[in-house]
């Protein structure tokens, strides 16, 4: 980018709406997707805005926390939802309505506001102006990116698939390799070691049964893994 050929940094806003429910599907993912962003964001140019309706500290970790710069609060249902997000009591007594209690990284205390209400009439005209009065520079390669990541295709890992309701993507080859090495598997033990929650998990759970790899043990919910390192190197590559 050079200033004296008029180039300009391009300003960035991305909004993650619900970001608890994004975090309960895919957690080990997104948490370090947000991390790096948030890391980066403000020297390139990125405002990074996450909100979601239900606070809590196994969600909203201290490492994505320490990496914004301002917190904002609502009316919450009791004063632990309030630490969560602003490191103090306080939310739970706002009124309700706008009501609103925030704190940037500048500031020593929080401190009280009143949020306007915008219709929706008014965010389509919002909308409708920005879209009229700014360039949109789309990036094909970007979507389709995106889009293969969202709807995988049955295209594998190695060119190996896994029947017709399971495309092997490398989130299965990376939850055998941990189950070939721990020997055994199980549902629990997927969602743990891999952020999965329990549709994935239970999915390349039942792939692993279907495929052979692994077969019933004495150990409860447990399965025993039967495919050895060595088939597990021919198969898939580097253990």
């Amino acid at each position: 980018i050079d200033p004296r050929r008029e180039h300009k940094m391009p300003r960035l806003v991305i909004i993650v709406d619900e970001f608890a429910d994004l975090m309960s599907t895919e957690k080990k993912n997104i948490q370090d997707g947000i991390q790096r962003i948030a890391q980066k964001a403000r020297a390139a140019g990125i405002y990074l805005i996450l909100a979601t309706q239900r606070p809590d500290a196994k969600i909203i970790e201290g490492s994505i926390k320490t990496n914004f710069t301002s917190r904002m609060a609502f009316k919450m249902s009791n004063g632990t939802d309030s630490m969560v997000v602003l490191d103090e009591t306080g939310a739970e007594k706002l009124l309700g309505r706008g009501d609103l209690l925030y704190r940037t990284s500048s500031m020593p205390n929080v401190e009280r506001a009143q949020g306007a209400f915008v219709d929706t009439p008014e965010i389509k005209q919002f909308v409708k102006y920005i879209i009229d009065n700014n360039k949109c520079y789309f990036n094909v390669a970007a979507q389709k990116a995106i889009d293969e990541e969202v709807n995988p295709s049955v295209e594998t890992v190695n060119g190996k698939t896994g029947g017709a309701d399971h495309a092997v993507t490398s989130e299965y080859i990376d939850s055998l390799r941990i189950a070939v090495k721990m020997k055994v598997v199980s549902i629990a033990l997927l969602q743990r070691k891999m952020g999965f929650g329990f549709p994935k998990a239970a999915k390349i759970f039942d792939w692993m049964v279907e495929e052979g790899y692994v077969v019933e043990s004495q150990t409860g919910k447990q399965k025993q893994v039967v495919l050895t390192e060595e088939q597990f190197r021919e198969k898939f590559g580097e253990l």
